[in-house]
């Protein structure tokens, strides 16, 4: 462990710890309310985790990691009384990865140590009395006996599932976090995503961690959208590489786990900012854990493909992939109508591949039809990530090989999407018609900078209003 010398001004990061079981809540400094902060962050894992087991400088890594981008941002220099050294010299690393992805933002803030003595490092760290004899506890007492090898951080989409087919030979804790991308107050689609990634890790024979958290929640969202012009999504630009990861800590610290998996989202060719890139989750770490960004040798439609393959290769049913965020999609399945359940579906068919197979609630015909209706009418606003992800579909449409298809509506879909994807450009068509509504989000921007508090005002005001009719 490192700290480091005292500074003149001392002010606490973390104003109160408190572990409540499997619940972990901590108070952040009220220097970063309500300007970048709007509540306590906590954190709570699967009933049997003992929390009170785990290291103190390991167990503040997931608060750490989710706040230290907002420190910098911050511009304020804040102590911690003891931090983990490697995951202290992680987050200096990423720091200077911030810097040369967004050079016009200021990360001036800073976290150091309070005091400077030597932690146990945690990697002695004893079973949880009793838990290897007493078979009723369950999982966790099956991790405590068994060679648990990796966290896959895990959503049952296209991604983590192709990192944990890749990894297949390993046993795995696949890492599902509610707070992530359903948000706490959605109980139902959460128990519908819940159960799904419960039969895939049935299915392939590995564990599972349920973790719930307002990781996301507990900042001020509307400020920090809208800040930095580069940084127009907190969450997806900055936060989520570094957060989600750090919410594994206590989990690998308990089973010794020594590696944590994220899935890539893009490959090298994709040159815009993201929160999640090798040259951020590859230098996260903590003692004795390392994390690892999988696959970013393989684009979106090469990791389809490969799970395509890998099933036809052992002979089991189609997965349920899940893929949709949309807000159609109310009981937590996919919709069949967003921008991503659309792609998903494409990529399907131009592998050949029948989409209501794969989760999607839409067959082929269908759902080229909705594609080409959709970007007719410029449905979908698909940003600098949306348009590598169809670009991607469409070379491997223009170069892939027509597959043996026997089922004539699903070859007539392909041929009619196949065509159409010849004939589109997606740059220029994002170009020509940029998103509406700009002096408006202009407006509601100002307001978010510089009174931060006035539109999350405005918008508990619209839903009483709403509940009284």
């Amino acid at each position: 462990m490192v700290a480091l010398p005292r500074v003149t001004e001392q002010i606490n990061l973390f104003e109160e710890v408190v572990i409540d079981r499997n619940r972990l809540i901590v108070k952040i400094s009220k220097r970063l309310h309500p300007k970048y902060v709007i509540a306590p962050f906590f954190v709570e894992y699967p009933e049997s985790v003992a929390l009170h087991e785990v290291p103190q400088t390991t167990l503040l890594i997931p608060a750490l990691f989710n706040i230290a981008p907002v420190v910098w941002l911050s511009g304020l220099t804040f102590t911690v009384d003891e931090i983990d050294e490697a995951a202290l010299h992680a987050l200096n690393n990423v720091r200077q990865v911030f810097e040369k992805m967004y050079p016009t933002v200021n990360w001036r803030g800073s976290v150091i140590a309070q005091h400077h003595q030597q932690v146990s490092n945690g990697s002695t760290l004893a079973k949880p009395p009793g838990q290897a004899e007493d078979n009723s506890r369950g999982l966790w007492s099956q991790l405590t006996e068994s060679a648990v090898h990796k966290i896959v951080l895990f959503s049952g989409g296209l991604d983590s599932v192709c990192t944990s087919i890749r990894h297949r030979d390993s046993r795995q804790i696949l890492m599902s976090v509610w707070g992530a991308d359903i948000r706490l107050d959605e109980d139902k689609k959460w128990s519908t995503v819940h159960t799904s990634i419960a039969d895939y890790a049935k299915q392939f024979g590995h564990d599972v961690a349920f973790v719930k958290s307002n990781l996301r929640e507990f900042l001020n969202a509307d400020y920090l959208d809208n800040a930095n012009a580069p940084i127009s999504n907190w969450w997806g630009l900055a936060q989520h590489g570094l957060g989600l990861t750090g919410l594994a800590a206590p989990l690998a610290a308990l089973h010794r786990i020594q590696e944590v998996l994220i899935a890539s989202s893009h490959t090298a060719d994709f040159d815009a900012p993201w929160g999640s890139h090798p040259t951020i989750d590859n230098k996260i770490a903590w003692t004795g854990t390392r994390v690892h960004h999988d696959a970013f040798e393989l684009s979106r439609q090469q990791k389809l493909a490969l799970c395509v393959d890998d099933n036809n290769r052992h002979a089991i049913a189609p997965l349920q992939l899940r893929v949709c965020y949309s807000a159609a999609s109310q009981a937590g399945e996919n919709c069949g109508v967003c921008e991503k359940c659309l792609r998903t579906a494409a990529g399907l068919v131009v592998l050949g591949e029948e989409p209501s197979h794969w989760g999607m609630p839409v067959a082929a015909n269908e759902a080229v039809e909705r594609i080409i209706t959709a970007f007719s009418i410029r449905r979908f606003e698909l940003g600098d990530n949306g348009v590598f992800m169809w670009q991607d579909i469409q070379r491997d449409a223009k170069r892939r090989v027509e597959p043996c298809i026997t089922d004539s509506n699903l070859l007539q879909a392909r041929t009619k999407l196949v065509n159409w994807f010849a004939n589109v450009d997606f740059r220029v068509m994002t170009q020509e018609h940029p998103p509406r509504g700009g002096v408006t989000r202009r407006l509601k921007r100002f307001l978010k900078v510089h009174f931060p508090g006035s539109v999350a005002v405005a918008r508990r005001m619209r839903k009483r209003l709403g509940a009284t009719h």
